[in-house]
């Protein structure tokens, strides 16, 4: 460029015009940058980024950042051009180039900048991948996530610890991690899964969680137990119920009083997290009382003895309860009278006949009944003479012996008046 100057003085007395130059001045061009925005995708297996002219304004802000320009002059087209496929940060990638830059009035005026072009980043995000979430996961009370088998690709968070739950429906992060993890991001869903109640059997049982039958039971004239109750519960149960009939349920223990054999069934209620169940069945026998006289060998009483005659009865093959049913003692069909005929005390059931009692008897055999309210026990003794300790001649109370020693008595009187007769009749008439 060529420009011409002019100098001019000025004072007070008269002014003068100085001599006109020319002069050459040198305009550089002005720098400007164009900078490509990062632009951002989510991975859909094809390539993307930019690859476009982009001449309107609006578009041409948000694509490109421009540094530099004069005022007045406007970017009125820039071209951008780079692309990926793969999910990630791509530096570099999306180029600017071709700019051009008009004035006000529209004239070209990019050859007056010195136009530099930075590359933006291409970020491709991964996808959500398209995954089903699982159905129809089922387990059981007390397990653990461990327990619930999930398809290929979904992963419990620390499932070995991690309990399923009370029974019902309870819900639970899971991970889905896809087979491409580079395009693709893993995914937290909640899955749901159904909890059932934990079943248990008798044979699950320890002897202790349990009932008993009651041994050795004996007839009674009121209920006696079956059964005793178990000494503990197993885990997650809260009672025992019984039943005699499979259809009546009582958490009482069932009783029998009568002779017989009884059949108890038993089942154990659970807790809301527990299935109730049907245990072992119980048979439970009342037999009829049997009572025994434990005193071995053979009963006998001498005449005039002061100690009288002690027996003890039992009761056989039960928890021996002899004394409670006690009721009388009996010699043949007569009663005898408790603390004068006799003493009774326990251990089993021990009774002492009185030796007045006894001397007041003729010496023979006689048959010893102890009575219960539900049996008795009968035993012969015998009754001896003071002399010879062997019976003598019978009287009352054991006439079953009386005809028998009449006629003893009448072939003895004979035989001795026979022997008489024979003596005397040697004498008189000497030996034949």
């Amino acid at each position: 460029y060529c420009c011409y100057v002019t100098a001019k003085r000025t004072d007070n007395s008269n002014t003068q015009t100085a001599v006109s130059n020319t002069a050459s001045v040198t305009v550089g061009k002005k720098a400007l940058s164009v900078t490509a925005k990062d632009q951002e995708y989510v991975f859909n297996g094809y390539a993307q980024g930019d690859d476009n002219l982009y001449s309107d304004s609006v578009k041409i802000a948000a694509k490109v950042k421009v540094d530099g320009l004069v005022d007045g002059d406007a970017l009125k087209e820039i071209s951008l051009s780079g692309n990926k496929t793969a999910a990630g940060a791509h530096f570099g990638v999306i180029k600017p180039e071709g700019a051009v830059v008009r004035a006000a009035g529209g004239d070209d005026v990019t050859d007056n900048y010195d136009i530099t072009y930075v590359a933006g980043k291409l970020t491709i995000f991964q996808a959500t991948p398209d995954c089903t979430l699982p159905g129809n996961l089922t387990t059981v009370y007390g397990q653990t996530l461990a327990d619930v088998e999930l398809p290929d690709g979904w992963t419990w968070s620390d499932p070995v610890a991690t309990k399923v739950g009370n029974a019902g429906e309870n819900t639970f992060p899971a991970k889905f991690t896809p087979i491409d993890t580079l395009n693709y991001k893993t995914v937290t869903k909640t899955l749901t899964i159904t909890v059932t109640k934990a079943n248990m059997s008798s044979a699950d049982l320890s002897d202790s969680e349990k009932p008993k039958t009651v041994e050795n039971l004996i007839e009674e004239p009121f209920e006696q137990a079956l059964v005793t109750a178990p000494e503990k519960l197993p885990e997650g149960y809260t009672d025992v119920e019984y039943s005699t009939d499979g259809e009546n349920w009582s958490s009482e223990i069932p009783g029998g009083k009568n002779a017989g054999t009884y059949t108890v069934q038993v089942r154990y209620v659970g807790d809301d997290n527990h299935e109730g169940f049907t245990g072992e069945t119980v048979t439970v026998a009342i037999v009829k009382a049997v009572y025994a006289f434990a005193n071995d060998g053979e009963l006998t009483y001498t005449m005039g003895s002061n100690k009288g005659l002690t027996v003890t009865v039992v009761q056989v093959g039960a928890e021996d309860k002899s004394f409670e049913h006690f009721t009388g003692v009996y010699i043949g069909e007569t009663l005898l009278q408790k603390d004068i005929d006799y003493t009774v005390k326990k251990g089993s059931t021990v009774v002492t006949i009185h030796p007045a009692a006894l001397d007041k008897m003729d010496v023979g055999k006689y048959t010893l009944t102890v009575s219960f309210t539900d049996g008795e026990a009968s035993k012969q003794f015998t009754v001896l003479s003071a002399n010879n300790g062997s019976p003598t001649s019978p009287k009352t109370g054991d006439t079953d012996y009386l005809d028998f020693w009449i006629m003893l008595i009448a072939v003895s009187v004979i035989a001795a008046i026979s022997l008489f007769l024979i003596e005397i009749r040697k004498k008189v008439f000497g030996k034949r």
